[in-house]
């Protein structure tokens, strides 16, 4: 599992530099979350990759999803904020 991870977040890095890695760092996410459903930082690099690539729907779909696991997670509940706004919505 750690291979996984380690694997999507190396991926991920990338596509930061080059987007053409998202695709291989998702995945990299999707075998882990097959693994770990609940896999909080496998969550919140699915919903980083999408917020990444402006699916602001898809990124507050997986950060909620986060957030139902550890509901304290100031960061994250930040970064929800930021794909709603961007969804032009201000719930």
């Amino acid at each position: 599992m750690e291979i996984w991870r380690k694997l999507a977040l190396a991926r991920y890095r990338a596509g930061m530099l080059d987007p053409t890695f998202f695709d291989s760092a998702e995945q990299a996410l999707a075998h882990l979350r097959e693994l770990a459903p609940k896999d909080t930082e496998a969550i919140r690099l699915t919903a980083n990759i999408a917020y990444q690539r402006r699916e602001f729907a898809e990124a507050e779909k997986q950060f909620r999803e986060y957030l139902e696991i550890d509901p304290k997670d100031p960061s994250v509940r930040t970064d929800l904020g930021s794909a709603v706004l961007f969804q032009g919505r201000t719930e």
